[in-house]
C-alpha cells in the first residue's frame, strides 16, 4: 500500500537569544505561522535553536511557551550552539526539553532515538550532540522499525567528503548504509538553504530561520509516492517563496 502523502516544516539555526527577544519571538510565531498556513504536520528544528546555552529562565520559559503553542507535532535535535561545554555552563535547550510535554519532543539521547508520529506514519530519528568536534558522528547509530512509514533523519553537522577533517562530519558515501532506505535528511549549522542526494534520500540543510544573523529561510518538505521528498525553500517574514528550483541536487557542494 502507498504510504500517504505528508508535509513537513524543516527550520534549524534559529539562534534565539534573550538579547535578541523581540526577533526571537518573531521567528518562532512566523514559524508556527508557517506550518499551520501550509497545512504542515510536523516540524523538524535541526539545532542550534539557541546562540548559546546561557539564557536567563524567563526567555526560556518564553521559548517553551513558544514552542508549546505550535498546532503540530515539534522536533527538536541540539546544535553546537545548544550544547554544553562545561558541567559549570547553563542549559537552556535542556530547560525547555523540561517544560514542553506531550506531542513536542527534544532529543538529547547520545546513542540517538527513534520517534513514531501521525499513527505510524512518520518515523523520526535523532540523537544528541554530546560534542562538536570531529570524533561527533551525527549519524551513529540511525535504526528504524519496519513498516510502511515516511523515515527522516535529524542531524547537526557539516557534509564533507574525501577525508576532508570537519567537527561533526556526515559524509555522504560514509554514511551511505546508514541512509539507506531514509527519504529525507534535515539538516542544520548552515546559514544558506542548500539541497544535496544520496541515491533517493533527500539530502537538505534548510537555512537559519534567524532574521538577525539570515534571512528567516525554512523549507517546506512534500512527501509523496512515487516521488519521495520534494523541497521549496521560502522566508517566514514575508511569507515568499525563495527562487530554489524545486527537487535535488545532483551533487553535493562544498
Amino acid at each position: 500500500m502507498p504510504r500517504r502523502p505528508l508535509r513537513l516544516l524543516h527550520a534549524s539555526d534559529l539562534h534565539l537569544h534573550w538579547q535578541q527577544r523581540e526577533p526571537s519571538v518573531a521567528a518562532l510565531r512566523g514559524l508556527a505561522a508557517a506550518a499551520r498556513a501550509s497545512g504542515a504536520e510536523t516540524v523538524l528544528m535541526a539545532g542550534d535553536i539557541f546562540d548559546t546555552a546561557d539564557q536567563p529562565d524567563d526567555f526560556i520559559d518564553t521559548v517553551a511557551e513558544e514552542l508549546s503553542a505550535f498546532a503540530a507535532p515539534v522536533v527538536l535535535i541540539p546544535g553546537n550552539h545548544d550544547i554544553r561545554y562545561s558541567e559549570r555552563e547553563p542549559d537552556a535547550l535542556g530547560g525547555v526539553g523540561a517544560r514542553i510535554t506531550g506531542r513536542h519532543h527534544l532529543i538529547t539521547a547520545e546513542d540517538g532515538e527513534l520517534l513514531t508520529l501521525l499513527d505510524s506514519t512518520l518515523q523520526v530519528w535523532g540523537r544528541g550532540m554530546p560534542e562538536h568536534t570531529p570524533k561527533n558522528d551525527p549519524l551513529a547509530g540511525v535504526t528504524f522499525e519496519g513498516g510502511e512509514t515516511w523515515r527522516v533523519v535529524v542531524a547537526h553537522g557539516e557534509l564533507t567528503s574525501g577525508g576532508l577533517v570537519r567537527s561533526s562530519p556526515i559524509d555522504l558515501e560514509r554514511h551511505g548504509p546508514a541512509l539507506d532506505g531514509v527519504d529525507y535528511l534535515a539538516l542544520g549549522h548552515h546559514d544558506d538553504s542548500s539541497l544535496h542526494a544520496r541515491g533517493r534520500t533527500v539530502v537538505c540543510y534548510s537555512g537559519s530561520a534567524s532574521t538577525v544573523l539570515a534571512d528567516g529561510r525554512y523549507a517546506l518538505v512534500e512527501l509523496s509516492e512515487p516521488e519521495g521528498a520534494r523541497v521549496t525553500f521560502h522566508r517566514w517574514a514575508d511569507s515568499s517563496q525563495l527562487h530554489h528550483e524545486p527537487g535535488i541536487a545532483p551533487r553535493v557542494r562544498h
